[in-house]
C-alpha cells in the first residue's frame, strides 16, 4: 500500500513540475495541458481525485493556475460523432474541418453545454 501512495505522490509531483515549467516558460500565457490517456492511466490518475464525478470520460484539475485536462482515449471521437449526428438532425452542417486530434478537441470544447 505504501508504494501506491508513493507512486500517487510521484504522479502529482511530476504534474506540478510540468505545470511549474510551463508557467516559467510562458509567464504571461494561459496554461492548459491536455492528455488523452488509455483506460489504465486515465482511471489511475482519476482515482487520485475523489471529488471527480465517476461518470465522466474527461476531467480537469487546476495546478497553480494551469489547467490539466485528462481525456479517456476514444471517448473524444465518440462524443464528436454524437455532436455531428445531433447537428445533422437539427441544422445544416458546418463546413468539414480537418480531422486532426487538435481540431477535434477544439471543436468539442467550443460547443456550449447546457
Amino acid at each position: 500500500m505504501e508504494t501506491v501512495q508513493e507512486s500517487n505522490y510521484g504522479d502529482l509531483t511530476n504534474l506540478a513540475l510540468i505545470t511549474d515549467g510551463i508557467q516559467k516558460l510562458f509567464p504571461t500565457g494561459l496554461g492548459v495541458l491536455v492528455y488523452e490517456l488509455n483506460v489504465y492511466d486515465f482511471y489511475n490518475i482519476k482515482k487520485q481525485f475523489p471529488e471527480i464525478n465517476e461518470n465522466k470520460n474527461r476531467f480537469k484539475i487546476d495546478i497553480s493556475g494551469v489547467e490539466v485536462v485528462f481525456i479517456l482515449k476514444g471517448s473524444l471521437e465518440k462524443e464528436l460523432n454524437k455532436i455531428e449526428k445531433d447537428q445533422a438532425s437539427t441544422e445544416v452542417l458546418e463546413p468539414v474541418i480537418n480531422d486532426s486530434f487538435l481540431n477535434k478537441l477544439l471543436k468539442l470544447f467550443s460547443k456550449k453545454r447546457s
